[in-house]
């Protein structure tokens, strides 16, 4: 058994260093697999464990580019803050979205953003 594991330890380390001189060539390329599951978990448990709770709902505006700055801004020590915003739709769509991911605990704030124009055809 012990003789199993070495030979174990031995070919991983021997494959770590093979990646890493194949990387180093250029001849391979590392990078990180994003693990959507392993983010909402984390997510979650953030969600779960904070002082304070802010749900961002809203457009385009807030998917993206300012979402992300706003969701850095007002995520400090103890509060969580998700992001639900989504390109293309409105308050009816916010509603049902907040309704769906029930929220446990419920948010603190809900922060709407929302453009005049398009985005209130749909209520």
């Amino acid at each position: 058994m012990a003789a199993r594991k070495l030979r174990t330890g031995i070919l991983a380390s021997a494959a770590t260093l093979v990646v890493c001189l194949l990387a180093a060539e250029g001849l391979l390329r590392v990078g990180v697999i994003r693990n959507d599951r392993h983010e909402a978990n984390g997510a979650r448990a953030a969600w779960e464990g904070a002082e304070r709770r802010v749900a961002l709902f809203g457009d385009s505006f807030l998917a993206s580019p300012l979402g992300p700055i706003l969701t850095d801004d007002l995520g400090r020590e103890g509060v969580a803050v998700v992001n639900l915003a989504e390109q293309g739709t409105g308050p009816a769509v916010y509603h049902a979205r907040l309704r769906h991911r029930r929220l446990d605990p419920e948010p603190d704030l809900v922060l709407v953003g929302y453009y005049v124009g398009n985005d209130l055809t749909d209520t």
